[in-house]
């Protein structure tokens, strides 16, 4: 993990729908929690299609937002 929290946007207040990205893995049926991070990367360098959700850093740890 990175000493200063996450290389995503951080947010002050967790949104009621938010989940950690184990648990929104364990949800879609992901075995793989870190391909989630991996999905919403490759979207945001232009070479996936939009995979639902928005990942924040919140209080250190990564968050998943659906959408």
């Amino acid at each position: 993990m990175r000493a200063n929290g996450t290389k995503y946007e951080e947010i002050k207040a967790l949104p009621p729908n938010a989940k950690a990205v184990s648990v929104y893995a364990a949800e879609i049926g992901q075995r793989n929690p870190a391909y989630i991070c991996v999905k919403y990367d490759r979207y945001l360098k232009g070479e996936g299609e939009n995979p639902g959700y928005t990942i924040r850093c919140w209080q250190g740890m990564n968050i998943v937002i659906p959408n």
